[in-house]
């Protein structure tokens, strides 16, 4: 699998505390596992690259994942509209996300519902170059879309849009390219006063050249 496959993965991802806006701010805990095409679990070859659980943390225009072993993984900061995407051997990769991931980005609402951490989700597929994904998300959870309006990486602007800003709380991503699926799933929801110093580059770690 290629880096830049790998990056483009970690943003399909996703009682509360309200900010001033009534959007979530907080941490979604969440477990991943992986299976090959054919159904056979594949997670001890994929967490080491992708994470096994992460801690998922948001306020209104930044967001962040930490995986088990307390690694960063990625990072996303709404002022500067930067997104970076870290390694375990504590290195960064820095990205504009202004940038458009796919051009393709195909909405289809299924008619069913079902419960994720206590939250009862819609649920959609999106369709894009090389990926299908299931997405469940609740209105419960949710943050504004317009704040992540210029956040074209990831095709994350396009997602919220479509979700009227409810947040992912489990996914079913199908990669048809390098031949694998990605199941995450959230297993708690904490509401969590979070800050902007919550969300600056963290210390130990270098931008890569």
């Amino acid at each position: 699998m290629t880096k830049m496959g790998l990056i483009s993965f970690l943003f399909f991802l996703i009682t509360s505390f309200h900010s001033g806006s009534g959007d979530f701010v907080g941490v979604i805990k969440i477990k991943h596992k992986y299976k090959d095409l054919e159904g056979k679990d594949i997670t001890a070859r994929l967490a080491p690259y992708l994470g096994k659980e992460w801690e998922y943390y948001i306020d209104d225009k930044n967001y962040k994942s930490v995986n088990e072993s307390g690694n960063w993984v990625q990072l996303y900061n709404g002022e500067t509209n930067l997104y970076y995407s870290f390694t375990k051997e504590k290195k960064a990769s820095k990205y504009d996300a202004g940038t458009m991931s796919s051009p393709k980005f195909e909405v289809t609402y299924l008619d069913r519902k079902e419960k994720v951490a206590g939250y009862l989700c819609d649920i959609m597929k999106v369709e894009t170059d090389n990926q299908t994904t299931i997405y469940y998300y609740s209105k419960e959870v949710r943050t504004n879309p317009e704040n992540f309006a210029n956040h074209n990486f990831g095709n994350w602007n396009q997602y919220l849009k479509a979700a009227d800003g409810g947040i992912t709380l489990k996914f079913e991503l199908t990669d048809h390219k390098n031949k694998f699926i990605w199941i995450a799933t959230a297993t708690s929801i904490k509401p969590m006063a979070l800050t902007a110093s919550d969300f600056e580059f963290p210390e130990g770690y270098s931008v890569a050249e």
